[in-house]
């Protein structure tokens, strides 16, 4: 028996995906923006922390700072790949063949 879901196409896609495959497609693609988006955020984290250590000029209040922001970005980027990791594996466990071969790539408009 047929679900509507896997006869429904997506007429703006190149390629013809139908139902579970749309949903797949799309959770892969969220879940690369997401990583995407968390990598920038480190990225500009730790260069702002890193400007404010060098802008301290040895004041221990304003290196104690930027020394936090550091720390904070470096722990935001663990685990964002600790999350990566998790995503895969549930992807291993369950299956989900748009999980499991999961990469890090940068998002294609």
């Amino acid at each position: 028996m047929k679900v509507l879901a896997q006869s429904l196409e997506n007429p703006l896609l190149k390629q013809k995906l139908r139902g579970q495959e749309v949903a797949q497609s799309t959770v892969s693609l969220v879940i690369n923006w997401l990583l995407l988006i968390g990598a920038l955020a480190f990225i500009v984290q730790f260069v702002l922390g890193a400007i404010k250590w060098i802008n301290s000029q040895g004041e221990s209040s304003k290196l104690e700072e930027a020394r936090k922001q550091i720390t904070t970005a470096l722990i935001g980027i663990l685990i964002i790949f600790s999350l990566f990791v998790v995503i895969r594996v549930i992807g291993q466990v369950f299956g989900l063949s748009q999980l499991e071969n999961l990469q890090i790539s940068l998002p294609r408009l």
